[in-house]
Order: C-alpha cells, then structure tokens, then sequence
C-alpha cells in the first residue's frame, strides 16, 4: 500500500498526542514526543481518526508535517482542527469565505470583501489559538508524567499553568472576535441594518421584527438566558473572565487537575482538565454585588474540592466544542452571501513580484 509521506500529530484532549508516520504505525504519547502509552495500526492513510476515536480518544486537530524544514523548526506546519464527526470544517469555511472575499473584491464590493476578508481571517486566528492550547495541555502533561508519583487524581499548579490559562484566555478573546463579525453579517445581509456589530445588539434587533430570516431562530437560541443558549454562555465566560477576574481566580484559588482517561481496552492513561466554573452566568451576578468569599478559610476551602467534568467542561473541549459550533454558524451564512464562493484564480496580473516554489 502506498503512504502518502506525511508526518502527522493528532492533538487529542487533555494533552495526549498521536503520532503517525508514513505507514500502519500510530503511538498514542504523553504530550508531544512523550512516553508512548499505547500502540496501534491502521488499515489506511484515511483510518487514524476513527482508528483513534474507536479507542475512545477526542480529536481535537492535526499538524501535518510534508517537508523536512518543518521537523526542523524552520517553519510551520499546516495544523487543522479536525470536526467533531470527520473532516475539516474551519478549514473549508475559512476557504469559502476567503474566496468570497476575492470575488467581491473583483466585483469591487467592497462592503462584503471587508466582512468576509474579517470572517475568513477570524477562523484562522481562533485556529492557531486552538494549536496554542493544546499545545500547552501537551507540554503540561508531558512534564507532569516525569514525576515518579502519578496520582488517580491530582490537583497542581506549576510553571506550566501559566502558559495554559494564556491560550484559554486568548481563545476566549479570538472566538468572542469571530462571533461579533458573524453577528455583523447578519445585520448587514438578512437585516439591511449596517449600525449592529455585536451579538448582543444583533439579539436585540432580531427580537424586534416579525419577519425573520430563517437563521434568526437559531441565533434566537443560542442566545438566551433562560434555557442557557449556547453562545450565551460562551459570552458569560468571556465576559468574566474579560471584566471581573481572570480564569484561574474565577471562583477561587484555582489548579490544574491531572486525572485519568479510560479507554476502550480498560486501560488508565492521564490527562489533564482544566476546570471551567458551573453556572457561570450565576457566578456573574454573584460577582457584579462583591466578593465571592468573605474570608480567606472559605477561599481555601472551596478551592480544595474535587471538580465534576459533568457540571464543570474542561476549557479545551468545551472551547473546541464552541469554535466547532462557530464554524458551523459561518458555514450557514455562506447562503445569504451576495456573491457565491467561487475558486480563487490567479493570473498575472494578480501577481506583483516574484514567486518561489517551495
């Protein structure tokens, strides 16, 4: 069988990776480069996802590496967050907007290449800052595995955490971004109403008229207070830790967590989870009337308990979750562009200066 020669690093939740070289070989490793923990083969180039979900791993994206300057450090490779099914959806929505972006440049509309231009760039960026994350879970998890005591359930903090919080902070900041610029759009294309560029006053307009367009409802959804809309609570998140406190003062003293996942054979392998604070949108309005703890023997104490992942997401698969559903919303606006997506051509004209093929 023939393999493509592709190096590939499945980034998988709570700092576990996956590495494949060209052919059958997959080590599942604590952290990038880490002790390797399990053994697989795969049937196909195409098989490592499911191969890996079948063992009951999360994929959250994958770097590619096709040039040997890339396993050097010379320069990047290409990284994708990998949909929750399959495929590469923020891949493939930052392209249709890209293009839509050129061809209404091309048409000279400028109205629309600027708000595509920010939605094409807006997926990219909460791309990378999704790398960054899980990125530091794997630099994280890998130093945490060095210590000879590896506890069932171990709550930390270290050097390491600092670089983790930046990544949650900062893809928090990119997605809230993206979001705004989605909301921007629709005012403009389905409202004919220019002055809206947030969410929250595109919610407000919306409630406003009788005749919606089709995606109102789901926005409607998404975010409201009541039944905890999903882009809802993404902004209450946001907003707390943006205005009241950062995330690991959110709800007290907070620390990492390093626990275990079980996976399909019954085998026990460590992860970390960063918890996010329940009922966040509480946590908002307890916060806005003062302090959350009136002495410092409360603090200590509610930071010693032992967090639920049920009521309390770790902060990489809830953020992936939310950008996933991000994307998905971006995809759906494709329909209410003026000008379709079409291939992106170049001709020379289009070219100023020389170009090397690498």
């Amino acid at each position: 069988m023939s393999w493509p020669t592709v190096f590939r690093v499945v980034w998988l939740s709570g700092g576990l990776t996956a590495a494949n070289e060209p052919g059958p070989d997959v080590e599942i490793q604590v952290g990038l480069g880490g002790p390797t923990l399990q053994k697989l083969q795969i049937a196909s180039f195409p098989s490592l996802y499911a191969a890996l979900r079948d063992v009951k791993l999360t994929v959250v994206g994958v770097s590619f590496l096709t040039h040997v300057d890339e396993g050097r450090g010379l320069r990047k490779p290409e990284f994708r967050v990998a949909g929750k099914m399959n495929g590469w959806p923020a891949w493939d929505a930052k392209q249709k907007w890209r293009e839509i972006a050129f061809t209404s440049s091309k048409a000279d509309q400028m109205q629309l290449f600027d708000i595509a231009s920010r939605i094409a760039s807006g997926i990219t960026y909460c791309q990378m800052r999704l790398h960054d994350l899980v990125a530091a879970y794997a630099f994280q998890l890998r130093g945490r595995f060095a210590r000879p005591e590896r506890p069932d359930y171990e709550s930390f903090r270290d050097m390491n955490s600092f670089d983790v919080y930046k990544a949650i902070h900062a893809l928090f900041w990119e997605m809230a971004v993206l979001r705004d610029v989605l909301a921007e759009f629709v005012a403009i294309y389905c409202l004919s109403q220019a002055s809206i560029t947030t969410m929250a006053s595109l919610r407000k307009a919306l409630r406003k008229i009788t005749l919606k367009p089709p995606i109102a409802e789901e926005i409607l959804q998404g975010t409201e207070e009541s039944i905890y809309g999903w882009i809802f609570t993404f902004s209450s998140y946001r907003d707390f830790f943006t205005h009241a406190a950062p995330m690991e003062q959110a709800a007290g003293i907070a620390f990492a967590v390093q626990d275990h996942l079980e996976l399909a054979n019954g085998r026990r392998v460590p992860q970390l989870y960063y918890p996010l604070p329940a009922l966040i949108h509480e946590l908002n309005q307890k916060r806005s009337k003062g302090l959350l703890y009136h002495s410092f023997k409360d603090l200590v104490e509610a930071s010693a308990r032992t967090h639920n992942r049920d009521c309390e997401p770790d902060a990489l698969n809830y953020l992936s979750h939310s950008f996933d559903a991000f994307v998905q919303l971006a995809t759906k606006l494709l329909h209410y562009s003026p000008i379709a997506a079409e291939p992106i051509i170049l001709g020379p004209e289009d070219i100023v200066g020389s170009v090397e093929i690498t």
